[in-house]
Formats: C-alpha cells, sequence, structure tokens
C-alpha cells in the first residue's frame, strides 16, 4: 500500500477543553496523522468513525467497536501517526489536551494501481455516483480487495466479478487480480468447495443464515468468482495464463457444485445479498450463478482446445436453465430479484418479465433487488431500451438506493440501499458491491463498452443511450489496447471518439448522426444533422 493523497482536517468540533471531533471531509481507508509543536508530555486518545450521532461525537456503529489509537506524546516536535493498521473512517474523536500548534491530516491509503478511467455527465448526480463508487474502490484496495476497511477488511469474493468492469474500468487490475486467483486457488477445500472469503483468514463454517447453516463459508455466486473472474480477466486483458493457472480447480469446483444439486438445481448460499425482499427464492438465486459458472467454464475449455468438454458445460447449463424454469413460474407473488433473474435466462420473454417487473415495481414503490439479482435488474431495463426508466428508478433522491445515497452526501458508496445497518446488512459507509452500476454509467450512458466476442479490448461497441436523461457524457479509457474515450453532448451536436492503434469500434449512433458504422484507429468527430 502507498499514501495516494492527503486530506487536512476541514472542520474541529470542541466539544470541551479534551474533547474535539475532527472532520476530514471524506470517508476514506487510512490513517490520522498529527504534527504539532508539544510544549509538555500529554496522552491523546482518537476513535476513528464514518458517522457521528446526535450530539456530534464519533459511533462506532457501522465499523465495530471498540476501534481506538491510544499515543503518549513527550515535549518537542511531533510527527505520529500509527505503524500498523488502518482504519476506515471520516471523522477523528480525539481525547485529552490537543498542543495548540496541532495540525490534523489523514494519509489516504491504498494499494498504487495507476488509475485507467474516468466518466463525467452533464447530469451531475451520475458524475457524483461515480465518485462515490470509485471511493469504496479506492477504500478497499488493499493486499487483497476488502469488503469495508474497518471492522473486518476480508476478501469477500462475490464483489470480484459482479463489480469486475467498475473495477478494471477505473484502475489497472491485472496483477491484482491475478494475485486474488491465486488466493482462491490456494483457498480450495478438500471437496472442491471454494470458500465465500479468500485468503480464508476466517472458517465461517456453522454460521446459519436463513436455514442455511454453511451460508457464510459456500455460495456459489461467491466461490464462483474464481471462474466468473478468470474468464473476466481473460476477455480484458488477453492473458491465457490465468485459464492454464486455474483450469484444474475449476474442474474441481464444477465437479462439487454439481454433487450439490437436486432436481436439476441449486439451493444453498446466502441468497440475494442485501436485497430488501427476504422472501426471494434462494434456488433461484444460486441457480442462476450456477448457470453462469457454467457457461463461462465452457468458454474457458473452448479457449484452452477442448470442446467437446465446452459443448458438454454448454449443454448441462442449458439443461439447468430448464429445469429451474420449469421449477419457478412467473406469477404475481414473484420478487424483483426472482423475475430479473429468470428474465435473464429466459430472454425471448423479455418483455412480459419486464411488464412484471413494473407491476411489482408499481406495488413495492422501489427498487428491493440485492447485489446478485441488480446487473440482472439493469440488463433488463437496458436490453429493452427503457434506460430512462432505469435512471428514473435508481436515483430518485427520496427512496432507497444510489439516488437517496447521493442525496443523503455519502462520500463513499454505502453497504445497503438505506445507508443503514439491519437485516439487509450491517451499515458500513464504505462498501463497493453495489459498484457495477458504473458498468451502466460507461457502456450505456457514455456509450463504450468491449465488443461480445472481443479480447484485449481490441474492438469495441460506441452505442450511447442519449434519450436516457443526460444531455452530454463522457469517458475514457486506457485499455490494454490502448485508449478508449467517447465524448458527446446533443446541446451541441457532437461526438467525439478516440481509437487505439490496432483497435477498431462499431458505432451504433442516432440515425440523425452524420456517422459510419465502423471506425479505426485515430480521433473522430461526428456532427447530428441539423
Amino acid at each position: 500500500m502507498s499514501v495516494a493523497e492527503q486530506l487536512t482536517a476541514q472542520r474541529i468540533q470542541r466539544h470541551s477543553s479534551h474533547e474535539h471531533t475532527i472532520d476530514f471531509g471524506i470517508n476514506v481507508a487510512g490513517v490520522p496523522r498529527l504534527r504539532a509543536q508539544a510544549t509538555e508530555g500529554t496522552k491523546l486518545t482518537m476513535w476513528p468513525g464514518e458517522l457521528l450521532d446526535n450530539a456530534g461525537r464519533v459511533t462506532q456503529w457501522s465499523t465495530g467497536t471498540p476501534i481506538f489509537h491510544s499515543v503518549q506524546i513527550d515535549e518537542g516536535a511531533i510527527d505520529w501517526t500509527p505503524r500498523f493498521g488502518f482504519n476506515g473512517y471520516r471523522y477523528l474523536d480525539v481525547q485529552g489536551d490537543i498542543p495548540d500548534s496541532a495540525v490534523w491530516t489523514t494519509d489516504v491509503l491504498r494499494a498504487s494501481n495507476r488509475k485507467v478511467g474516468t466518466f463525467r455527465s452533464s447530469d451531475v448526480r451520475l458524475t457524483r455516483l461515480h465518485e462515490l463508487v470509485d471511493r469504496a474502490i479506492q477504500g478497499n484496495m488493499h493486499s487483497v480487495f476488502t469488503d469495508c476497511p474497518h471492522r473486518e477488511k476480508l476478501g469477500w469474493l462475490e464483489q470480484l466479478h459482479l463489480c469486475f468492469g467498475a473495477l478494471t474500468r477505473n484502475y489497472d487490475v491485472e496483477a491484482h487480480l491475478r494475485d486474488c486467483l491465486h488466493h482462491i486457488r490456494v483457498a480450495q477445500l478438500p471437496s472442491g468447495a471454494l470458500p465465500n472469503i479468500a485468503p480464508e483468514l476466517v472458517d465461517f463454517s456453522g454460521l446459519e443464515f436463513r436455514g442455511d447453516t454453511n451460508a457464510f463459508r459456500e455460495d456459489p455466486n461467491w466461490g464462483g468468482a474464481l471462474v466468473r473472474m478468470a474468464w473476466a480477466h481473460y476477455r480484458c486483458y488477453g492473458d491465457r495464463r490465468v485459464l492454464d493457472e486455474n483450469i484444474h480447480t475449476i474442474d474441481r469446483y464444477l465437479v462439487y457444485l454439481a454433487g450439490r444439486s437436486k432436481h436439476g438445481t441449486l439451493d444453498f448460499g446466502l441468497g440475494d445479498w442485501v436485497g430488501l425482499e427476504h422472501n426471494t427464492s434462494r434456488e433461484i438465486v444460486a441457480t442462476h450463478g450456477w448457470i453462469g459458472i457454467l457457461r463461462d467454464a465452457a468458454q474457458v475449455h473452448r479457449v484452452l482446445g477442448d470442446q467437446s468438454r465446452a459443448v458438454s458445460l454448454i449443454e448441462q447449463a442449458d439443461g439447468v436453465v430448464r429445469s429451474l424454469l420449469s421449477r419457478h413460474a412467473l406469477s404475481s407473488d414473484s420478487t424483483q430479484a426472482e423475475i430479473v433473474l429468470l428474465a435473464d435466462l429466459d430472454k425471448a420473454e423479455s418483455t412480459r418479465y419486464l411488464a412484471a417487473l413494473e407491476a411489482r415495481l408499481e406495488q413495492d414503490a422501489h427498487v428491493t433487488v440485492g447485489e446478485v439479482a441488480l446487473p440482472a435488474f439493469i440488463r433488463l431495463f437496458t436490453q429493452t431500451d427503457r434506460d430512462r426508466r432505469l435512471l428514473e428508478l435508481l436515483m430518485d433522491p427520496e427512496l432507497p438506493g444510489y439516488g437517496y445515497q447521493v442525496a443523503s452526501d455519502a462520500t463513499a458508496l454505502t453497504e445497503t440501499w438505506t445507508m443503514k445497518g439491519g437485516d439487509e446488512g450491517e451499515g458500513s459507509q464504505n462498501h463497493f458491491m453495489l459498484g457495477m452500476i458504473d458498468d451502466w454509467l460507461r457502456e450505456t450512458i457514455a456509450g463504450l463498452r468491449q465488443a461480445d466476442n472481443d479480447i484485449r479490448w481490441r474492438n469495441a461497441v460506441i452505442e450511447p443511450r442519449m434519450e436516457a436523461g443526460p444531455s452530454a457524457a463522457e469517458t475514457h479509457f486506457a485499455s490494454p489496447q490502448g485508449l478508449y474515450s467517447v465524448a458527446w453532448d446533443t446541446a451541441i451536436g457532437r461526438v467525439d471518439i478516440t481509437i487505439p492503434v490496432g483497435g477498431s469500434a462499431e458505432l451504433r449512433l442516432p440515425a440523425d448522426w452524420h456517422a459510419p458504422s465502423r471506425v479505426g484507429a485515430g480521433q473522430h468527430e461526428f456532427f447530428r444533422r441539423p
């Protein structure tokens, strides 16, 4: 880890002569630093936290407690910071006699992965949302990608593949994610199962969740990160080593999952984590994850030259789809998560599922899906050209969701839709596991995505959804192939595009723009017809 930036205290609230609360303005992962000239010895105790209570003092309910630093300061010059560990915090309660010359800063710590992407929009809410995702990634980008930088610091795996685009389009994490795959391989259990965290620093066996006594240790949407991320990594960076290194572990895991199946489906694990509807079928959530694992494993075997195995896995996945759809028919009682996950597997009926989802949304009044179903929720609206409706749902400032977080002045993405603790999560104010919305911002709003069958970003698709709401958006990405960028503005009727040497892009602009269907390397600008 390295010091990425240094924040100065934005506000110091004095409660008494020896009690102060310092606000650094942004919720980060790091350590406090005190510089001063002390005239006599004193002891200071510091309590870091993400939130303040009604009295304006630090509360540690979202971070775990007690977390504190205690230091004896001698007379003379001081430049103190903790030597070991780091905290997730925005605020610092300080108890003791602070020297009058004290200057408080925060050293923001993270892995020194290079920044490779940006996003901006004329809709300031969307720009702000991107910043929240980016801050949460930074706050959890350490030796492993953690879930939060305070109470656990554990490498929960589902976020690595669910938020793969958010990670890779913001930072160069090629080597970092290869290291994560190594940790998952090493953590594989004798049964072939892959634990929910890697390195497996805590054994969560026996920790019950909604009837599954092993839910926090074995879930296909968590352990399956090995398969999903290995394939995504190869597609993004083009390094076949990630497939060669992991194929044996992948195959052992496939045998394990098949052994856990009943009725041709899976029914174990955590379900749709942080979802607001607790009656969502765990069987649908787990089996949807299994199908994705089988399909990605088939692609891995295809690239490695085992075509018969690839065909067998696709046939197995198709069989699991049939089994799941036969056991779970769409009904008026289907939850939002159930509807979108089934729609993801039954795309020919997307119109019917979309109608069912809208009816459910009218009944629920807000989005209730959790992190596992959220990508499918976004896909259903995007694939049916209803991005404006999706924007309305996600960015409502008064309902649980992204808009609520933005309107509530969050400074990093939070763990739950409500920003609070409860059955749906513990209320961390610095989690990137809901950060998959960053894919939608870059790929759909700005309109830059990797072509479906492409490897290493040699080919892109540029298809901005200009009717979604914003009047302008732009994104830049220093891909493994080189720099891609898209910047569009409907007010001036212009699109600017950059394609790297060796790259190309299919253009899908509205019909009233002067643009070809494909462009090659170079800088291009196109204008809307008057």
